[in-house]
């Protein structure tokens, strides 16, 4: 395994770290037991929920209820709902697009002492204690959700994210690599993975799951910076190669680093 020592963390994760309160679940799933793919959102971007079933075993791997949400096409599924749960999940749809995470929090709780075994409310949930800077309830709920459905990508990208957030890498790998295992087609989990084993030093394996990201998705310009700041992690460092993506990453929006430009003319101080 081709390891190196971590330089400061702070500038080797910039582009996730950045991000990992940014994570969206998002409203992809057509079943209550299907999977879902998380989104990565820009700073100015709505985060959606996860959809959410009027079936109360939703969530369940044998649930099979249609997910709706409240908005688009969806919007007349409502009806199939009691008054008061509809009123709820519309509550907490909009309370956490707005980003009032306790109006939120407060709505996924009620809907949980009717249904609390519903994966998919558990892991939106986890995302609002996460939001509010509570990684130990997240994680808690996370851990409950996957033992109800483990085949929801969100929640096992969220569980790594935090490890990773509070200093557990290898808890992070395990639980990134289940969410490829769920959908090994998402580039931005690609991306998370890269990310981490870069700070284990696995700059091998780093360096095959971040270019698999710009594989699935060319655009996605995280991913191109991730890649600029590995190639400077080697030894002798690759500039050029770092050189480049890094420009690619600065013309598909990423803003400016200073340490990576200083890192790549060369200055390593």
């Amino acid at each position: 395994m081709e390891r190196r020592a971590p330089r400061d963390r702070e500038a080797r994760s910039s582009r996730i770290a950045a991000r990992i309160l940014l994570l969206g679940v998002s409203a992809m799933l057509g079943t209550g037991n299907a999977p879902a793919r998380a989104t990565e959102l820009p700073d100015t971007a709505t985060t959606e929920p996860v959809a959410v079933s009027s079936d109360p075993e939703a969530g369940s791997p044998a649930a099979s209820a249609q997910a709706f949400r409240f908005g688009g096409a969806e919007a007349d599924k409502a009806g199939d709902l009691p008054e008061f749960m509809r009123a709820l999940f519309f509550k907490a749809t909009v309370a956490f697009g707005k980003g009032d995470w306790k109006t939120a929090q407060e709505a996924y709780l009620q809907i949980l002492e009717k249904h609390p075994d519903n994966a998919l409310v558990l892991t939106n949930l986890a995302t609002v204690e996460h939001r509010n800077g509570d990684a130990a309830a997240a994680l808690t709920h996370l851990d409950r959700a996957v033992r109800i459905n483990p085949a929801i990508p969100q929640a096992w990208i969220l569980k790594g994210l935090i490890h990773f957030e509070t200093d557990n890498p290898t808890l992070a790998v395990s639980a990134l690599t289940r969410a490829l295992h769920e959908d090994p087609q998402d580039p931005r989990t690609h991306n998370y993975l890269g990310v981490v084993l870069r700070d284990l030093g696995w700059l091998s394996g780093a360096e095959k799951e971040l270019r698999r990201a710009t594989e699935l998705d060319p655009s996605y310009a995280d991913a191109h910076f991730n890649l600029a700041l590995l190639f400077l992690d080697k030894v002798p460092p690759a500039r050029e190669m770092a050189r480049r993506h890094y420009a690619k990453a600065l013309e598909l929006g990423s803003r400016p680093d200073k340490l990576a430009e200083r890192r790549i003319k060369g200055d390593e101080s």
